[in-house]
């Protein structure tokens, strides 16, 4: 059944794989030797400080999230044993976030209020003069 069409041609095979020698082969630059010094290293400390920043704020998150979840829960009398629990890490940071979002937004309306009572510079040249 698996007879070849009379139609097709046969897959020609290449009889040997021996490659022609008509060509030298090209000459290979010498590469120089790597020492340590020619190898410089990145500037990574910012890299050191930001993976520092960002378990620090974890860790901080953390402990919130365990403060808040377990005060909310202590409320209603349950006491839970747990300490390692992805949900203090989720409610430490949306705790974070939603505070440190109104302060910001408190801070800012702060600031635009206090600038538009106080008096500008060509106001108070103004009453200088008169």
């Amino acid at each position: 059944m698996n007879d070849p069409q009379p139609n097709e041609a046969p897959i020609p095979v290449p009889l040997t794989l021996v490659p022609p020698a008509a060509l030298p082969p090209a000459p290979v630059a010498p590469v120089p030797p790597i020492t340590p010094s020619t190898i410089k290293a990145p500037d990574s400390k910012w890299i050191t400080h930001l993976s520092s920043l960002v378990v620090i704020s974890a860790a901080v998150a953390y402990l919130i999230g365990f403060i808040v979840v377990n005060a909310h829960l202590f409320s209603y009398g349950m006491v839970p044993y747990d300490f390692l629990q992805p949900r203090y890490l989720s409610a430490g940071l949306l705790y974070l976030t939603a505070t440190l979002g109104l302060t910001s937004i408190a801070i800012f309306l702060i600031h635009l209020l206090l600038k538009r009572l106080s008096p500008t510079k060509r106001q108070l040249r103004k009453s200088k003069v008169h």
